[in-house]
């Protein structure tokens, strides 16, 4: 996980690059000298837009958070760097020769954070928050109904995120008619005004996160067996050709005649997070001398071989979700996105 958020990081130290690269060429094709550039740049505060790009297989994701596209939600100001951000990846994996052999595919989710300005008022919200609040640039009122049909997203969700907003004496308030409506609580708004409030959702999994979860656990649970079964019949094997046979056994859906199940895919780090945590527990060792050789250690009796009873291993599992951050900018006293 932590070698990811490395690797994104270094992507988006990248796609800045990239960014001044594409301002150089359009300063070229254009012609245009310093002062001219300065005369026509646009003197509004552009707001600041970062992408963090995490892998699936290190950060899941409920389907129910994804995003489809961003413009339709979010004005140009903040849905134009996400796309450019998708047209760098795209042409990063033309140029390692990527497109054919595995492409890889961005999706967003409503799962990131920003930073909203309201007068003096800060506000530090979800990205799901960040797209109700600045409904009411355009509206007065703004009802929950409306919301569910435009995101399409399940009610546990948005409501989730509308509780730190409505609970007390919330920036938004909440009538009584069936459906509800949000209006924006001026009172509090103007109490609030040269501090930071931070809105943020409490996380917490989603029942269909559980699921996943459970599915993830299960998945685990099938290379831990199929590594032992491996190792018990082999008696010893160098790791790389431990994580190939567990591979190729995931992709099959078998492991010889007597051991079948529904076939999944898997990553060589998936196999090794697995080795590891049975090479911590000790039901797995290395050789003296040869560390890439693993061995089973059988945790049976010697004398009575009738019965060969797998042990249960069971996991826990944390999930860390981020995603991108967003922000915009307006007129009167409306809600401003900088970062």
């Amino acid at each position: 996980m932590l070698s990811n958020l490395a690797e994104s990081e270094e992507l988006q130290r990248q796609f800045c690059l990239f960014q001044l690269q594409e301002q150089d060429k359009r300063l070229l094709e254009l012609d245009m000298g310093l002062d001219e550039v300065l005369e026509t740049a646009s003197v509004a505060d552009v707001p600041e837009v970062k992408v963090l790009a995490l892998s699936p297989r290190c950060w899941p994701v409920s389907p129910l958070c994804y995003m489809d596209n961003p413009g339709r939600f979010f004005s140009a100001t903040l849905s134009s760097p996400l796309d450019e951000f998708a047209d760098f990846c795209q042409q990063s994996q033309s140029q390692l020769g990527w497109e054919c052999t595995k492409p890889r595919r961005l999706q967003w989710t409503w799962l990131g954070h920003a930073e909203l300005q309201f007068g003096d008022c800060v506000l530090h919200v979800s990205t799901l928050q960040m797209y109700i609040l600045l409904c009411f640039n355009s509206a007065e009122e703004v009802a929950v109904e409306a919301l569910l049909q435009a995101t399409g997203l399940p009610a546990d969700l948005v409501h989730h995120a509308l509780t730190p907003l409505t609970h007390g004496q919330g920036v938004l308030v909440r009538s009584c008619t069936l459906g509800g409506a949000l209006q924006l609580n001026q009172v509090a708004l103007a109490q609030a005004s040269g501090h930071h409030l931070r809105l943020l959702p409490q996380q917490r999994y989603l029942r269909t996160e559980r699921a996943e979860v459970s599915a993830l656990e299960r998945k685990r649970n099938v290379l831990c067996c199929l590594i032992t079964r491996i190792l018990k019949v082999e008696k010893q094997l160098h790791v790389d050709n431990l994580v190939f046979r567990v591979i190729d056994a995931c992709q099959k859906g078998e492991l010889g005649p007597g051991v079948q199940f529904l076939s999944f895919c898997c990553h060589s780090v998936d196999v090794l997070s697995c080795v590891l945590h049975l090479l911590n527990q000790g039901y797995l060792r290395r050789q003296e001398g040869r560390p890439h050789v693993l061995e089973y250690i059988s945790a049976e009796p010697t004398t009575p071989p009738t019965s060969q009873v797998q042990p249960q291993v069971a996991f826990q599992t944390v999930e860390i979700k981020m995603a991108s951050s967003l922000a915009s900018a307006e007129k009167r006293k409306i809600f401003s996105t900088f970062r």
